[in-house]
C-alpha cells in the first residue's frame, strides 16, 4: 500500500476513485468515495472518522462498502441532492448527517477536530450518454470538494469535466485528486488542461483501472505531465 505524505497529511488512494485522508498527528481520518474495500487495507490504516462522498453513481456510493467501514460516530458528508438516498442507506442519527450543495463553505468537528472545506461544482459538459444526456448534470450538483486538512489543501474533483470553475482554485490547492479516465469524466488530456489552471504541489490521478480506463492510465498521464508541467509532481498510487 503506497502512502503520500504531505506535511501532516497522509495519503493512500484506494480501488477506482477511493482516497484515504488522515491526519498523521491526530489520526483523523477521512474516506472519499469508498468501494471495493478490501478488509486487511482498513485494518492497516484504522477508525474511519467521516466518509464524504461526492454523488450517488454505485461507484462513489456503495452502501454495502460504506457499511463496512462506518462506525456509529461516523459523520457522513455528501450532496444534498442526494439526501433522500443517503438516509435510507446511511443508518446513522441526522446528526451526523452533513448535505452540502455546490460553492457553500462548511465547518464540520471531526473526532474532536475542525475540519474546513467548501463543496465545489462537478459536471460534465461533453461526456454524454447515447441519448445524449450528461452522465453527471450540472442539474444534480453532484460535488467535489476543497478540503483543509492536517496542514494542507486536498482538492478532491469528483467525477467532472475541466469546468470554469477550475479557474478559481489556480494556486490554492496543495494536493489535487482528478479522473483521467474520460467517457464520464475527464480525459488524461484534458485533466492535464485543468492541472496548468489548478497548479497544485501534487496531482493524483483516479477513475482508472477498475470500472472504466485501463490500468496503464496513470503512467501515460504521468509522462504527459512531466513533458507539459514538470514543475507539479505526479503520484501514482
Amino acid at each position: 500500500m503506497l502512502k503520500l505524505q504531505y506535511e501532516k497529511l497522509e495519503v493512500v488512494k484506494l480501488q477506482h476513485s477511493t482516497i484515504v485522508l488522515k491526519n498523521a498527528e491526530t489520526g483523523t481520518m477521512i474516506v472519499i468515495d469508498p468501494y471495493m474495500i478490501e478488509a486487511d487495507i482498513m485494518k492497516d490504516l484504522g477508525v474511519v472518522h467521516s466518509i464524504f462522498l461526492t454523488h450517488d453513481h454505485f461507484d462513489h456510493f456503495s452502501p454495502k462498502d460504506v457499511g463496512f467501514i462506518a462506525r456509529k460516530e461516523t459523520i457522513y458528508v455528501f450532496p444534498a441532492s442526494i439526501l433522500d438516498k443517503s438516509k435510507t442507506f446511511l443508518t446513522q442519527s441526522d446528526e451526523h448527517l452533513v448535505s452540502v450543495i455546490p460553492l457553500e463553505e462548511y465547518t464540520v468537528e471531526i473526532n474532536g477536530e475542525l475540519v474546513r472545506f467548501m463543496a465545489l461544482p462537478a459536471y460534465n459538459i461533453d461526456k454524454l450518454s447515447p441519448q445524449g444526456n450528461p452522465y453527471h448534470p450540472k442539474s444534480k450538483e453532484y460535488v467535489g470538494f476543497l478540503i483543509e486538512f492536517a496542514g494542507a489543501s486536498i482538492y478532491i474533483a469528483g467525477d467532472t469535466d475541466k469546468i470554469p470553475e477550475m479557474d478559481a482554485l489556480t494556486g490554492m490547492v496543495d494536493v489535487a485528486v482528478l479522473p483521467i479516465s474520460g467517457t464520464y469524466v475527464m480525459t488524461d488530456d484534458e485533466a492535464v488542461a485543468a492541472a496548468k489552471t489548478i497548479l497544485p504541489q501534487i496531482v493524483i490521478p483516479v477513475h482508472y483501472g477498475v470500472v472504466v480506463g485501463d490500468p496503464e492510465m496513470g503512467e501515460v498521464f504521468k509522462q504527459k505531465m512531466a513533458e507539459e508541467l514538470p514543475a507539479v509532481q505526479v503520484e501514482i498510487l
